[in-house]
């Protein structure tokens, strides 16, 4: 798992003009809530120190960050893990690599309520700028005016979500707040995949900027370790055939998972790979 070097990284100049925005959010995994996750990336040419931030929902429902530092152009995943979170981050990092800087929420703190029928996400700097805006709420100012970045899916512009796939911001220099430059993730597109077991039903890109690619040596070289043809990489097939994807449906007869179809992936694999 990536760790933020800390010490070196806070040395550097003052943070002001650093952005860090919200741009992904997968509000409706597969099965329940437990792995929903928001992807935070850091636009500005500073670090960023994420101590002590706030992300919170309509109902000011918040997670307080830990320690982590998120250096220019870097991308850090806050996570629900919920009452095992030893289990449930595990979970994510087996569905998603290692590479990915996961954030937990801080202890004593929760994990927000996204709502799969719309929500507000709202990023904060600190607790007490975040309790500004909550205490405001109850006066019924909802305008979020301490917030650092706000995304509300709850937009009719925003791509309607489905069970397992995550929305994200196409495009890293749009207006995160327009939800016509948000799209549903898509498998192949923008380095969105399904994730490997215990979450081969979800689909996103976490920890993966618009853009991205699959890092495998060929198109069926879909899980890690890459490189190496494995059981992790026919589950994953198995689990996009299952989904319904047609480009895990390589072999007559159509609309059946059968040896032929392992046999092409299998092709399909060592016609990239060593």
């Amino acid at each position: 798992m990536k760790l933020p070097i800390a010490a070196a990284l806070m040395a550097c100049a003052p943070v002001a003009s650093a952005q860090v925005i919200i741009t992904e959010i997968m509000f409706d995994p597969f099965g329940n809530n437990e792995h929903e996750y928001v992807e935070l990336y850091n636009s500005g040419d500073q670090p960023v120190d994420l101590t002590g931030y706030v992300l919170s929902d309509t109902s000011f429902n918040a997670m307080i960050f830990p320690a982590v530092v998120l250096g220019p152009g870097e991308v850090a995943v806050a996570v629900r893990t919920g009452d095992s979170p030893a289990r449930v981050l595990q979970n994510y990092i087996d569905a998603w690599g290692s590479d990915v800087t996961w954030v937990e929420p801080a202890p004593g703190s929760s994990w927000p309520i996204y709502s799969n029928s719309g929500e507000t996400v709202a990023l904060y700097t600190s607790f007490s700028l975040f309790e500004t805006d909550a205490f405001a709420q109850l006066d019924g100012d909802l305008r979020y005016q301490n917030a650092i970045d706000v995304v509300s899916y709850s937009d009719d512009a925003f791509p309607d979500g489905i069970d397992s796939a995550s929305i994200y911001l196409t495009d890293l220099s749009a207006d995160n707040g327009n939800g016509a430059n948000w799209a549903l993730s898509q498998d192949g597109v923008d380095g969105a995949r399904f994730g490997n077991s215990p979450r081969s039903g979800d689909l996103g890109s976490p920890g993966v900027l618009p853009g991205g690619s699959n890092p495998g040596c060929s198109v069926a070289d879909i899980a890690e370790p890459y490189g190496t043809l494995n059981f992790f990489d026919i589950s994953a097939f198995i689990a996009l055939f299952n989904a319904g994807d047609p480009a895990a449906d390589l072999a007559a007869p159509a609309g059946t998972l059968n040896f032929f179809d392992i046999s092409a992936f299998i092709a399909e694999f060592n016609s990239g790979c060593p």
